[in-house]
């Protein structure tokens, strides 16, 4: 029988405990039925990083990163996919790794089947001689080449993470308990607003990036309020560069699927000029694909290479992580949407706009603009000195208006 995975080396860091977890084998048995793959890919996350769950302090979403080690964080993110991740370091610090990446090894039918692949040559635990031996490894490899394709391929999902609540819940007990049960309170002052000058800071930083996508990406961030994942999955038939808009796919809300976001200016022009970099971009393609970059010359003059236009960039992290700090300003991507959706109610749009283009639902709508919505003091006193009586001068020039027409 092969060795369980040690704690003492979960007990580390989330960065040390990520690399201890690279080369050991994720075992899951469901129904009989067996699947494993080895860990090939890993992302730390710590209660300093803007990035991560637990950034904003315990919340019932995120108690099981606080510990014990080793448990099991599974989470649903953006209304589509399962990620798994591994806690780690010591009681009550909300620190855990993300599980990125596994390379098969075991139960591959099974594997293909919960992601509807069909897999050439695949019969038990091992790969028969195909006809196309490349066609099938590039196969195998797509099994659980990315967070949500692991957790899909290996079963994973929140059934098994689920809360004392939400298992309540599926046995139609909550309702009986509910009344003697003080739930922990969910913090809503996670998030900042950008300041123009800090803007400014990362867009140089973002400029100077090793990623040629970021920059595009933080500015169609800031002015269109798109997440992560939308701005990731997003594909040029979903962009009508003639009709300045796009149109969201698959979002994190049912009330946010298909909306229609207008280009402004400014994203108008970022899109077109990251359009021309695509001569060949064809409707399914995705907008921000994956690559990758290396350098060349004694210059050390980066050169992207390895466009795969048919698969999504899997993530801006570490461009991200070196941008900020370049730029010495504290805050996550998705303050990007924070931002938006601030400046948008400080110039004055009816909220009810306001949450048809960010794709909040009326019953949420109240809720999630007090969340997203950071005023400053200067637009909270405009707002109040708008109740001031007019002065002399004020209805002197109106009434020169009125006599006018």
């Amino acid at each position: 029988m092969a060795a369980v995975f040690p704690l003492d080396a979960l007990l580390l860091s989330p960065t040390r405990a990520a690399r201890q977890l690279l080369g050991a084998v994720l075992v899951h048995r469901m129904a009989g039925r067996t699947t494993s793959g080895m860990i090939v890919e890993t992302e730390a996350y710590c209660e300093t990083d803007p990035a991560s769950h637990t950034f904003g302090g315990r919340t019932p979403r995120n108690q099981v990163m606080f510990g014990p080690a080793g448990h099991a964080y599974v989470y649903f993110t953006y209304g589509i996919h399962w990620c798994f991740n591994v806690v780690t370091g010591q009681d009550g610090r909300g620190e855990a790794v993300l599980v990125r990446a596994l390379e098969p090894l075991s139960g591959l039918s099974i594997m293909a089947h919960r992601r509807g692949i069909a897999l050439p040559g695949v019969a038990g635990t091992w790969i028969e001689r195909a006809t196309d031996e490349a066609a099938t490894r590039r196969v195998l490899v797509s099994l659980s080449s990315g967070p949500a394709k692991l957790t899909q391929a290996m079963g994973l999902h929140g059934e098994m993470y689920g809360t004392l609540r939400a298992i309540l819940r599926r046995h139609r007990l909550w309702a009986q308990l509910a009344p003697d049960v003080r739930m922990l309170p969910v913090r809503t002052d996670v998030g900042v607003a950008l300041t123009p000058e800090q803007e400014e800071r990362l867009v140089r930083a973002c400029a100077a990036s090793r990623s040629r996508s970021l920059l595009p990406a933080f500015t169609l961030g800031i002015h269109t309020g798109l997440r992560n994942e939308e701005l990731r999955f997003l594909q040029w038939r979903r962009v009508d560069l003639l009709t300045k808009v796009i149109t969201v796919g698959k979002a994190k809300t049912p009330s946010g699927d298909g909306r229609v976001i207008p280009l402004n200016q400014t994203a108008s022009r970022v899109l077109s000029t990251w359009a021309q970099q695509f001569p060949g971009r064809r409707p399914e393609h995705y907008v921000f694909p994956s690559e990758r970059v290396g350098f060349s010359g004694t210059d050390e003059i980066s050169q992207v290479y390895g466009t795969e236009p048919t698969t999504p960039i899997g993530s801006w992290k570490v461009a991200w992580t070196s941008a900020r700090r370049l730029a010495g300003v504290q805050c996550r991507f998705h303050d990007l949407r924070h931002t938006c959706i601030t400046r948008l109610l400080e110039r004055g749009v009816p909220l009810p706009v306001v949450a048809s283009l960010m794709g909040w639902s009326p019953a949420t709508t109240a809720r999630m603009a007090k969340r997203y919505a950071h005023f400053g003091d200067s637009a909270q006193r405009r707002a109040m000195e708008t109740l001031d009586p007019p002065t002399a001068s004020a209805r002197a020039g109106s009434d020169e208006r009125e006599t006018v027409q």
